[in-house]
């Protein structure tokens, strides 16, 4: 009784499961683009901008998922921006991941010393190599 019950069910799920693996997949990879361009912003930008993005990124860390879901669900269209439900998942989820991915690539590049960008100049690398 119990699995022809959950037999009727399985289209459903295997639906809610490729939604979810398609969600996850544009988030994450929204998220990763979006933190290199923060990530390089702070690094070879402007302090003024440098600044701006550390303070922004501060905040993001620390705003829960659920609340970053609701605003983009719920404010975006009180702004006059209405986006469909998948969209709006995968910019809530790609604005909170992105300031934690940026905290790591930031910290991947300061964490290479000047001696060793030096060596690198020396054997001929050029700054993308290097880093």
């Amino acid at each position: 009784m119990i699995g022809q019950q959950f037999l009727s069910y399985a289209w459903l799920i295997l639906s809610a499961f490729k939604t979810t693996i398609a969600l996850a997949f544009a988030g994450f990879f929204t998220a990763t683009a979006m933190a290199l361009l923060l990530t390089f912003s702070m690094v070879w930008g402007p302090r003024w901008l440098s600044t701006a993005i550390d303070w922004l990124c501060r905040v993001l860390r620390g705003v829960p998922l659920i609340l970053a879901l609701f605003m983009v669900f719920y404010g975006l269209p009180r702004l006059g921006i209405r986006l469909p439900p998948f969209y709006s998942a995968v910019i809530g989820i790609a604005v909170v991941d992105a300031a934690y991915q940026q905290q790591i690539f930031y910290s991947a590049i300061k964490s290479v010393s000047e001696k060793q960008l030096e060596a690198a100049y020396s054997v001929g690398l050029t700054p993308w190599q290097a880093y």
